[in-house]
């Protein structure tokens, strides 16, 4: 991470809403000249897998030259959207190539081919903010879900996590932390590598939020909502004949049926509470 719009040690300017943020970047030559040194530096000192930029840049800057030398540098390397913002009639934009698009506490309605990565914090701060209630936060079960949402759309996210002064993480976002981080102990077979299945979501015949990953021959059905019972019905939604079923979580087999275009799974009455149950059909 970079940002290249504002060098927030020197800026004096208060910001006082989203408008005035673009407003502080300054926009003499020098400043661009210094953001090509630390970005030139940065790529010859440490030759960053991903080049993340944030805030724009300056007019007066060009950063195609400084991509392409990164690109000579480090042949694989990722570069964000960020680099550069022109402003529309619908709002900002980018006008620098780019291979992954940055929704800010967003998330994508449906699968892209396009790589994109969300960005948000626990809460509703990038950094640590002590005035920050803990209502604020994402609760553990909703960071669970918001993930599993957005990697079944082929996106990642990035998490920002605040530490304080001394380095310490404030208990309220390590126990999410260490939630999300149990959660994956269990069912990480079913996000590490996968891919996005040909629809990333369904509904149970009662409402309940379904999603889908995919790995090899392997296919991963995530329950996002608590069921209502052992009986749970996804609508529109077929397990071929001769499939076996797992839950993850102690590798217990799983029955299931076809009811007309739906699929019927009973869970296993004896079973770990989760924030998300995972199957996986194989």
């Amino acid at each position: 991470y970079y940002s290249s719009g504002l060098d927030w040690t020197f800026n004096t300017q208060t910001i006082t809403d989203f408008p005035a943020l673009f407003k502080a970047i300054p926009q003499q030559k020098e400043y661009a000249a210094y953001i090509d040194s630390h970005w030139h530096e940065l790529i010859e000192r440490y030759k960053p897998s991903v080049l993340w930029a944030d805030i724009g840049s300056p007019a007066a800057y060009d950063p195609i030259p400084m991509i392409a030398d990164y690109y000579n540098a480090v042949p694989d390397g990722v570069v964000n959207d960020r680099h550069k913002f022109t402003v529309t009639a619908t709002g900002f934009g980018t006008i620098i190539p780019h291979d992954i698009t940055t929704p800010e506490y967003k998330v994508l309605d449906t699968i892209t081919q396009k790589k994109w990565e969300t960005c948000r914090g626990i809460g509703l701060s990038f950094g640590y903010n002590q005035t920050e209630n803990i209502n604020e936060f994402l609760s553990v079960n909703d960071l669970i879900d918001g993930f599993v949402d957005i990697v079944s759309k082929n996106g990642n996210l990035l998490l920002n996590v605040g530490p304080k002064a001394d380095g310490s993480i404030p208990e309220g976002q390590l126990l999410r932390l260490h939630g999300l981080g149990d959660w994956l102990k269990i069912n990480g077979e079913a996000i590490y590598s996968s891919r996005p299945f040909t629809v990333s979501s369904a509904k149970t015949a009662t409402g309940g939020r379904v999603r889908f990953t995919k790995k090899e021959t392997a296919l991963y059905v995530f329950l996002l909502d608590e069921p209502e019972d052992d009986n749970v019905t996804i609508k529109d939604f077929k397990i071929l004949k001769g499939k076996k079923i797992i839950l993850l979580d102690g590798k217990i087999p799983v029955t299931y049926a076809a009811e007309g275009a739906d699929a019927k799974i009973k869970l296993p009455s004896k079973r770990n509470p989760s924030a998300t149950y995972v199957f996986k059909v194989f």
